[in-house]
C-alpha cells in the first residue's frame, strides 16, 4: 500500500521532491544492458529535476529519466516448457507491425520485432522512399497504391548461434533507443538498437541511421552476427491485411522496378542500390566492427548521389561509434526534445503512459527538431515505418488530426514539416481548382514552384487552391492535378491549414503568418467561385450566400440541398482567417471586400429538433464515425459558441453520441464505416472538454484506451472485442483500437496515425483550453471547487502553450487546483478562468495588476516575457511541479507480453 499513500500524500502537496516520480521498478531496465556507451548514458540519466528552467514561483521536482522510464513500451516472450519447448506461451513474440517497438528520426523508421525464431530483425523504412509513376509516366497503372505506395528497404536481421528460448524488449523513451535481451540454448545476447537524433552525419538533416551495439554475447553466442537483406523495391507486396484489390496494388499492368545492386567497397562496407523505373536512386551502406553494426540509407537523389552518401554516412556513423562520439549527440538530441516541451501527468496510469509514448512517436515520426522529416514532411498513415501498400494522406480527417495537438504540447517545430509539405505542393494544388476558376484567378505556377506573387504587386493574392479528392500520395498530394468540384468537398485543404493556424496563433510568430497567408488566402478563396445568392442550389432568394451540395465526408446519407455544415464551417474560418492575418501582416488585398461580404452573409447553419444538420435538408440520422457536420464546434465558429448557440451544440454532439453503435439502429448502413473508431472517441473528448463536460471528456478517453487492452488483446486485428453482441458490423468495429505498442488500426487492423494523436490533444484540452470569442484561459476546465473527475482525480502539467503565446502549468488536487502560472512570450491581456480554485485569490509576483471580474474571471496585464502565479488568498501553496505517484505494477503497461507479463490493472 505505499504506492497509495504515496498518492494520498501527493494529492495532499505535502509528497517530497522528485520521490512522486514513483520510478520504482520502471526505472530497473526489463533488459539489462553493459559497456562504456550504456554507461555513459547512464551517467547523463542521473539528469535532476531541473533539466526544465522553471517559471518565476514554480519549482520544477521531475526527474525526467526517471518518469519516463515508467512509460517505457516493454516486450517479452518464452517458449512453452517441456522437452523440445517448440512452441511459444500466447501469445507468443511482437513478430508483427501492431505488437513491434519502434525507433525513428523523421526520416528513417524502424520497426523492433521478432523474426520466425524469436530472434530480432529490424524492419526498415523511410518517409521518402515511395514509387513515383504518376500520370503520364509510362509505367503508372492509375491506382494510388500501385503508384505512389511507399517502398521497402530491407531488414536488418541478428542471427544467434543457438535457438532463442527467452526474448525481453525495452523502448527506452528517454535515450529514444531500444535495449534488448535474448537468451538462446548457448548463452545470453543484450543488444541495443539506435536511430541517429542527431543532426551531424555527412547527409546532415536527411540522414537515416540505425547503430546496434552487442554489449553482451556470452557462452557461444560471441559469434552471433547482424545481416542486412534487401527487399525488393516493389509495391504489389501482400497488404498484411485486407486481401481485396482496392486494399492492395493487383494491378496486372504493374511493373516491377529492377532488382537492387549489390556492392562492397574496399573497406569492407556493404551497399545497396535501389533503381526505380520512374525518378531516382536511393540506397542503403552497411558495416561492422567489434560488436558495432551501423546501417545508414538515404531517400531517392539523383545519379549516383544516393549510393555515396549512404557509404559516407556508414563510414562516418562507424567511426564516430567506436570512439563514443555519436551516443551522446544522440542522447542529448532526445533529452532535449522532451526538457524543452511540455509535461503531463494524470492519475490514470494506462493513459499518461499512452501519452508520453505518443509524444515519444511524435519525436520517430516528424524528427526531434522539425527538420528531418525527409521530402515528405508530413506523416501518412504509417510513417516513417514501412507496412507494404502503405503510404497514403487521407485529406478529410487524418492528415488534420495528427497536428491537433503538438503546437499546444510546446512542440511548435513539429508543425513546421506539415507547413513545408503544403508549400512545396502548391503547384498541384493550384492546378486542382475547376477549369472555371482559371484564367485571371489562377496562380502563377511552374512545374517546380507555385506563388501568389506574396506580399507585394498590385495584382497579389489572386490564387484559389484546393486537395483534389480524398486520398492521396506523398507524391503530387494535390492528387495528380485532378480538378476538385461539387459534389466532392471543397475544404480539405483549408482543415489542414487550421493546424498551421494554431501554431501561429499559440506564438504570435510573424514568420508563421506570412507563410500561411498565401495558401490560407488562396483556399479560402476557392470559395468564392462557389458562393452564390442566386443559383440552382441556392433556394428561395433569402439575401444568403449559399454553398452547392457536396458530401459531408463519410456521411452515407447524400449531398443534401447544400450549405453542408462541413463547408460553412471551413469556409467561414477561411474567410475570417483571411481577413485577420491580412491586418496583422498589414497586406492590403484586393480581395479583402468580398471576403468580408461573404463573411457577413454568408448562410447559417441549417438545423432541426436534433441539433446541426449534415446540409439543409438532411438532418443527421445515420450513425456517422466522423463529426464532419460537427466541425464547426471544432473550429470554435463564433456563431457557434455564444450562450444562446449553446443549447443547440450540446444537442447536436449528444444526438450524434447517441447513435454511435450502428447495432442500436433498426436499418443499419452496409458499411464498417458507420459504427464509432477511435477517433470518435478522441473528437468526442475534445468537443467534450471544449465545452466544459469535463466528466463526459474524460470518460471517452479513458473508456476507449482501456478498451483497447481487454485481456491484453488490444485492438489486435486477430481479436475483435466485440461489445454489441451478435452483431457483426459492431465486431468489426470494435475490432480497431489502440495496438499493444500503442499504433492504431481501423475495423480488421488497417492502420492509420491519426488517433493516439488526437487523443493527446483530448488530453489536453481537458487540462487548459481557450474559449472561441473572447480567449479566456480555462484551467482544468468543467472542474468545480471541490469536485474531481472520477478518472483523473489528480492532475499536473507544465508549459502547455495556448491562444496568445502564453505558457501555462498548473497542478490540481482534492477537487482543487492549488495553483496556477502563466508565462506570455508576447505581452498581452490575459483572462484565466479557474472554476476549481477557491477564492479569494492572490498572485505572485504581487506588484502584478489584477482585477477579477464579475463572472469570476481573473483578469492579469503581462509584459513580454513576464510571468505570474495565482493561487488561494490565505493558503501556502505548494507550487512544485511533480509527476503523480503511480503503483509498480501500473508501470509500463503497453508493450506486447505474454501471459506472465500483462499487468492486472
Amino acid at each position: 500500500m505505499a504506492w497509495a499513500l504515496a498518492l494520498l500524500a501527493w494529492a495532499a502537496c505535502v509528497c517530497s521532491s522528485g520521490a512522486g516520480s514513483g520510478a520504482g521498478s520502471g526505472a530497473s531496465d526489463v533488459t539489462t544492458a553493459t559497456g562504456s556507451q550504456r554507461s555513459m548514458s547512464t551517467a547523463h540519466d542521473q539528469g535532476q529535476a531541473q533539466d526544465q528552467p522553471p517559471h518565476l514561483g514554480v519549482d520544477f521536482q521531475v526527474s525526467w529519466p526517471q518518469f519516463l522510464a515508467r512509460s517505457d513500451l516493454t516486450s517479452a516472450w518464452t517458449r512453452t516448457t517441456g522437452p523440445n519447448r517448440s512452441g511459444w506461451v500466447s501469445p507468443g513474440p511482437p513478430f508483427s507491425y501492431d505488437t513491434s517497438g519502434f525507433l525513428g528520426n523523421g526520416n528513417l523508421g524502424v520497426l523492433v520485432q521478432a523474426d520466425g525464431n524469436g530472434s530480432i530483425t529490424l524492419v526498415l523504412g523511410r518517409t521518402d522512399v515511395y514509387d513515383r509513376r504518376v500520370p503520364g509516366s509510362p509505367f503508372a497503372t492509375g491506382e494510388l497504391l500501385c503508384d505512389v505506395a511507399k517502398l521497402p528497404i530491407g531488414n536488418l536481421t541478428l542471427h544467434a548461434v543457438g535457438r532463442v528460448l527467452d526474448g525481453e524488449m525495452r523502448v527506452r523513451l528517454w535515450d529514444g533507443e531500444a535495449t534488448v535481451n535474448l537468451t538462446t540454448s548457448l548463452g545470453k545476447i543484450s543488444t541495443r538498437i539506435t536511430v541517429f537524433g542527431g543532426s551531424s552525419a555527412p547527409s546532415g538533416g536527411s540522414s537515416g541511421i540505425v547503430v546496434v551495439s552487442n554489449d553482451v554475447a556470452s557462452g557461444g553466442e560471441s559469434a552471433a552476427v547482424w545481416r542486412f537483406t534487401a527487399a525488393d523495391a516493389n509495391a504489389n507486396l501482400p497488404h498484411p491485411v485486407y486481401s481485396t484489390e482496392s486494399y492492395s496494388c493487383t494491378n496486372k499492368r504493374y511493373k516491377s522496378n529492377p532488382p537492387a545492386v549489390l556492392s562492397t567497397t574496399a573497406d569492407g562496407i556493404r551497399t545497396s542500390e535501389q533503381a526505380l523505373l520512374v525518378g531516382p536512386r536511393y540506397a542503403t551502406a552497411f558495416a561492422a566492427a567489434a560488436g558495432l553494426t551501423v546501417l545508414a540509407t538515404t531517400g531517392p537523389l539523383p545519379g549516383s548521389t544516393a549510393l555515396s552518401r549512404a557509404t559516407a554516412d556508414a563510414r562516418w556513423a562507424l567511426h564516430q561509434a567506436r570512439r563514443d562520439a555519436l551516443f551522446p549527440e544522440h542522447y542529448a538530441a532526445w533529452h532535449e526534445f522532451y526538457t524543452s516541451g511540455s509535461f503531463v501527468s494524470v492519475s490514470h496510469p494506462r493513459l499518461e503512459q499512452f501519452y508520453w509514448i505518443t509524444q515519444y512517436k511524435l519525436g520517430c515520426g516528424m524528427g526531434l527538431r522539425g527538420d528531418l522529416a525527409g521530402d515528405g514532411g508530413a506523416m501518412d498513415h504509417t510513417s516513417p515505418w514501412f507496412l507494404p501498400n502503405n503510404g497514403l494522406f487521407n485529406w478529410d480527417l487524418n492528415i488534420q488530426m495528427t497536428w491537433w495537438g503538438v503546437a499546444g504540447a510546446d512542440r511548435v517545430s513539429l508543425v513546421l514539416p506539415l507547413l513545408r509539405f503544403l508549400e512545396r505542393n502548391t503547384p498541384d494544388f493550384c492546378a486542382n481548382v475547376a477549369a472555371a476558376a482559371q484564367g485571371p484567378h489562377s496562380c502563377d505556377c511552374t512545374t517546380d514552384n507555385c506563388t501568389f506573387r506574396t506580399l507585394a504587386g498590385p495584382s497579389a493574392h489572386t490564387g484559389y487552391v484546393a486537395v483534389g479528392r480524398i486520398e492521396t500520395g506523398h507524391h503530387n498530394p494535390g492528387d495528380l492535378n485532378k480538378s476538385i468540384v461539387p459534389p466532392g468537398p471543397l475544404g480539405d485543404l483549408v482543415w489542414a491549414l487550421t493546424n498551421i493556424e494554431h501554431a501561429w496563433r499559440v506564438t504570435r510568430n510573424r514568420s508563421i503568418a506570412e507563410r500561411l497567408y498565401p495558401l490560407v488566402s488562396g483556399a479560402a478563396n476557392y470559395y468564392i467561385h462557389w458562393l452564390a445568392k442566386e443559383a440552382p442550389w441556392s433556394g428561395p432568394a433569402d439575401g444568403f450566400y449559399h454553398l452547392p451540395p457536396t458530401f459531408s465526408p463519410e456521411y452515407l446519407g447524400g449531398p443534401g440541398d447544400g450549405d453542408t455544415s462541413y463547408e460553412l464551417a471551413l469556409c467561414r474560418w477561411g474567410l475570417a482567417t483571411s481577413l485577420e492575418l491580412g491586418i496583422v501582416l498589414g497586406i492590403h488585398d484586393p480581395r479583402a471586400a468580398a471576403w468580408q461580404d461573404r463573411l457577413d452573409n454568408l448562410a447559417p447553419y441549417s438545423v432541426s429538433s436534433t441539433g446541426l444538420d449534415v446540409a439543409r435538408n438532411l438532418p443527421f440520422d445515420q450513425p456517422h464515425r466522423h463529426f464532419s457536420h460537427l466541425l464547426g464546434v471544432v473550429l470554435k465558429d463564433p456563431t457557434l459558441h455564444t450562450p444562446a448557440s449553446s443549447p443547440l451544440v450540446q444537442l447536436s454532439i449528444a444526438h450524434w453520441r447517441s447513435l454511435r453503435d450502428p447495432c442500436t439502429m433498426a436499418a443499419r448502413p452496409a458499411s464498417r464505416d458507420a459504427g464509432w473508431v477511435g477517433f470518435s472517441y478522441a473528437a468526442s473528448a475534445l468537443l467534450n472538454a471544449r465545452l466544459q463536460n469535463t466528466e463526459a471528456a474524460v470518460a471517452d478517453l479513458t473508456w476507449y484506451v482501456e478498451r483497447s487492452a481487454v485481456e491484453g488483446k488490444f485492438g489486435h486485428r486477430e481479436s475483435p472485442v466485440p461489445i454489441s453482441g451478435a452483431c457483426p458490423l459492431a465486431t468489426e468495429q470494435n475490432g480497431s483500437g489502440f495496438f499493444a505498442n500503442t499504433f492504431y488500426g481501423e475495423g480488421l487492423g488497417d492502420p492509420t496515425a491519426e488517433t493516439p494523436f488526437g487523443t493527446c490533444a483530448a488530453l489536453q484540452e481537458v487540462l487548459v483550453g481557450t474559449s472561441a470569442v473572447d480567449e479566456v484561459i480555462s484551467v482544468f476546465p468543467g472542474l468545480g471547487n471541490g469536485t474531481a473527475s472520477t478518472s483523473l482525480s489528480t492532475m499536473c502539467f507544465h508549459q502547455l502553450r495556448v491562444v496568445g503565446a502564453f505558457l501555462v502549468s498548473a497542478c490540481f488536487a482534492n477537487g482543487r487546483t492549488t495553483f496556477a502560472s502563466i508565462h506570455s512570450e508576447a505581452g498581452a491581456r490575459c483572462r484565466v478562468e479557474l472554476p476549481s480554485m477557491q477564492q479569494p485569490l492572490s498572485v505572485l509576483p504581487s506588484t502584478v495588476p489584477m482585477n477579477i471580474s464579475a463572472g469570476g474571471i481573473v483578469e492579469l496585464e503581462l509584459k513580454p516575457g513576464e510571468n505570474v502565479t495565482v493561487y488561494s488568498t490565505g493558503t501556502q501553496p505548494d507550487l512544485a511541479i511533480r509527476a503523480v505517484p503511480m503503483a509498480p505494477y501500473q508501470e509500463n503497461f503497453w508493450g506486447f507480453k505474454n501471459s506472465t507479463h500483462i499487468r492486472n490493472q
